[in-house]
């Protein structure tokens, strides 16, 4: 079926032909197509969201361990010199 008034009927049909041999290559040309394809980039982008507070998450529960440790060896090396000072004190 051709339409004689849309100047773009041989590309449609072009794409539409490759669009069916090589997948990858293909341009959505129908509305339905490319809310198909909006909504699947929705869901991508959903999940890589998902992903990237997952890893922020991480980084700062990594960061506050750090700090914990750094706090608790600092509490034990001032522990242990006072506890050399007393030691010498006697």
């Amino acid at each position: 079926m051709t339409d004689n008034n849309n100047p773009f009927t041989f590309w449609q049909q072009f794409w539409q032909k490759t669009a069916s041999t090589a997948p990858f290559f293909g341009v959505p040309m129908t509305v339905e197509d490319i809310e198909k394809r909006q909504q699947e980039l929705k869901h991508i982008e959903l999940f890589l969201d998902f992903n990237l507070q997952a890893v922020r998450s991480h980084q700062a529960l990594l960061e506050q361990q750090k700090q914990f440790l750094q706090t608790a060896e600092n509490m034990a090396k001032t522990m242990y010199q006072d506890n050399i000072k007393d030691k010498e004190n006697q």
